[in-house]
């Protein structure tokens, strides 16, 4: 009975026979002639091709007696030869006999990635989880590294990129899932193939900082700028550093900034996978440039408290600023009542001091107190749009910054005025309560 034989090509060549390794195919163009063959396997292969590719250099004739030595010593290194190797007289192909079992990592990783994408159509996230995890622990490294003939270049450039978007959008997934140990486990693995991605860095920094580990992000940072500087003898990007700076920011304002009503050490939460995910994606998007309010409703007792506190320290954590504001039921307007909570917060209000005198001038129509402590502002004279000071305030000094605004028991507000902003775009929306009855709004 032949023994089954397995190719592994992703990583260094190794081929078992059985569970034999075998250690007869060790020349490097006998590697690579079988490689070639194995990747090509849909179709035969004409000899001129295999003889111009393999000896570019050499006369024609010359190549075609290279490739049948070549041949020969193939058939005799490999165990049963003749069950996988076709020799036509003007061809040469992989076509394992049907009695035989041959199994190579490259299609079992295409197949995993297929997998995926087919729980991804009918929205099976844990099986697109185990499809993807199942590829990226077969890619083990990039296709027959040991190889450095031309025609491996495109393909293995290929699969490299394949590997890329399956680890991004694996980490991606297990983020959603709030299992970042596993989500940093693929990041890891993800900067040993390519130890450059500095985009894999950055989010490597994210997830270490939502497990509470900043320690361990700044070394990912400080491990980032040596290997650039080594590499490709520059720094890293902007945007790296930007990551860097809200981690030193936050390491320093860690004993004194806390969210006002966002949890300190509560129970995971469970379930809400699809709110979750839409609350991730909104946040994401307010990253990237565009402003998002996100409102929360459903029956009292559901969990909007609990999901909003989640997210606004997941947010916290990655070392963005958070605002919290708590509305209370009450008979007539207050429509400025948790703008007021949010510039008194301690995240906010240092900086609110340092605005200038102008603006402070309005804010102190929402802030008495600042009367207080900046006696020499000047006292509010007529009445204007203080709202459009507080916006033009915030697009003066927090220029640049995404921040996070929580506005929890929006119901108990007769009028409400709330801004989401991002850079130096600013919008207002305006939430009128429900009707008696009616879902309530976190």
């Amino acid at each position: 009975m032949i023994p089954p034989l397995h190719l592994s090509l992703l990583g260094d060549f190794l081929l078992v026979s059985g569970e034999t390794p075998v250690t007869t195919v060790t020349v490097p163009r006998v590697q690579s002639l079988l490689a070639y063959l194995v990747l090509h396997r849909s179709a035969p292969q004409d000899r001129s091709h295999l003889a111009f590719l393999l000896w570019p250099d050499s006369t024609e004739a010359q190549a075609h007696t290279n490739l049948r030595q070549l041949l020969y010593h193939l058939r005799q290194a490999l165990p049963y030869a003749s069950h996988f190797v076709s020799a036509e007289r003007q061809s040469l192909s992989w076509y394992p006999a049907p009695e035989v079992t041959f199994t190579l990592d490259v299609e079992e990783f295409e197949r995993a990635l297929a997998t995926a994408s087919h729980a991804e159509q009918i929205q099976d996230l844990a099986g697109v989880r185990r499809a993807l995890e199942h590829a990226t622990r077969l890619y083990r490294g990039d296709l027959f590294p040991s190889c450095y003939e031309e025609w491996i270049f495109p393909e293995r450039d290929r699969l490299h990129q394949v590997f890329l978007q399956a680890s991004q959008r694996l980490m991606t997934l297990l983020e959603q899932e709030r299992d970042y140990p596993a989500a940093i486990t693929v990041a890891q693995h993800l900067l040993r193939q390519d130890p450059l991605h500095e985009a894999t860095y950055r989010q490597l920094m994210r997830l270490q900082a939502l497990c509470g580990d900043r320690a361990a992000a700044l070394r990912t940072y400080y491990s980032c700028a040596s290997r650039l500087e080594r590499d490709l003898l520059t720094a890293p990007s902007e945007a790296t550093r930007q990551v860097y700076e809200r981690l030193l920011q936050q390491d320093a304002a860690s004993g004194e900034v806390k969210s006002s009503f966002a949890p300190q050490k509560t129970a995971p939460l469970i379930g809400r996978r699809l709110q979750w995910q839409h609350l991730q994606a909104a946040w994401h998007r307010a990253a990237e440039g565009h402003p998002h309010l996100v409102l929360l409703s459903g029956e009292a007792g559901i969990g909007k408290t609990r999901l909003g506190e989640e997210l606004e320290a997941w947010v916290s954590r990655q070392g963005m600023t958070t605002a919290s504001a708590r509305c209370y039921a009450a008979e007539g307007r207050l429509p400025y009542a948790p703008v007021t909570t949010w510039l008194r917060s301690e995240a906010l209000h240092a900086d609110v001091l340092t605005l200038d005198p102008l603006f402070l001038t309005e804010i102190a129509r929402l802030l008495p107190e600042l009367q207080t402590t900046r006696p020499d502002i000047p006292r509010p004279t007529e009445r204007s749009s203080c709202w459009m000071t507080c916006t033009g305030a915030t697009r003066r000094h927090w220029n640049g910054c995404t921040t996070c605004f929580a506005l929890r028991r929006t119901h108990a507000c007769s009028s409400l005025e709330l801004c989401a902003r991002r850079r130096c775009s600013l919008d207002m929306l305006w939430w009128r309560p429900c009707a008696p009855g009616s879902q309530r709004a976190w």
